[in-house]
């Protein structure tokens, strides 16, 4: 089976163009998240680069974002990115209100998850409506600093639901092979391993963590 990669976090056309030269699946663009994060885009940047995005990778847009249901909703229709990344603390009930109105716009969401939630509370999210969920080992609070993908977690988050889960944190070309083999994850979420500076992709270390996973694709 063959690695869904996302890289997450652009905040240029070039270095869209570069992860997607370079094989990534999804490009990933933070905007209006409700906390500072140095990859956080406003309202008109966000615009310029979905609007170019969407144009050259159709169905492989994903906006990361959080917030009240009609914010975030009105955030994706004026972006029209294929997916939404809800990562921060809304509710289940507020979840299920977005992603009910943003299939209505033939747009999925992915919802966030941490390490601090009860499995019970994963499970809600998963009932929402989502297409998939995304383990974060960072809270949102502190979305800004380092974390790193804990395996024997994702592997108890995965136990509780049925829907896709995307590992994330930390992910680089030193650790995605071990990761990928501990885990079993059909999709990474990528964003400080393939940076030289947060918000500054570096085509070394995304062709490198490219590489690793496509090997461990084939053991």
């Amino acid at each position: 089976m063959r690695t869904r990669v996302k890289i997450c976090g652009l905040k240029s056309m070039e270095d869209a163009a570069l992860c997607l030269r370079l094989g990534a699946d999804y490009l990933g663009f933070v905007a209006e998240y409700p906390v500072p994060v140095p990859w956080n885009l406003k309202r008109a940047e966000a615009e310029a680069l979905l609007a170019a995005a969407n144009r050259l990778a159709p169905g492989r847009t994903c906006v990361v974002t959080g917030g009240k249901p009609a914010a975030v909703v009105e955030l994706a229709r004026r972006l029209r990115p294929a997916f939404v990344q809800l990562h921060h603390r809304e509710t289940a009930a507020e979840t299920g209100v977005i992603a009910a109105a943003l299939r209505r716009e033939g747009i999925k969401l992915i919802r966030a998850v941490f390490p601090d939630m009860e499995a019970g509370a994963i499970r809600a999210y998963a009932a929402s409506g989502a297409a998939a969920l995304l383990l974060d080992p960072r809270a949102p609070e502190s979305a800004a600093s380092g974390g790193a993908a804990d395996a024997a977690l994702f592997r108890r988050v995965a136990a509780l639901s049925e829907l896709p889960l995307i590992l994330a944190g930390g992910v680089t070309a030193d650790n995605v092979r071990r990761l990928l083999a501990a885990t079993g994850a059909g999709f990474i979420d990528i964003m400080t391993g393939a940076e030289s500076a947060p918000g500054i992709k570096d085509a070394g270390k995304i062709q490198a963590v490219l590489r690793a996973a496509r090997e461990q694709d084939r053991v």
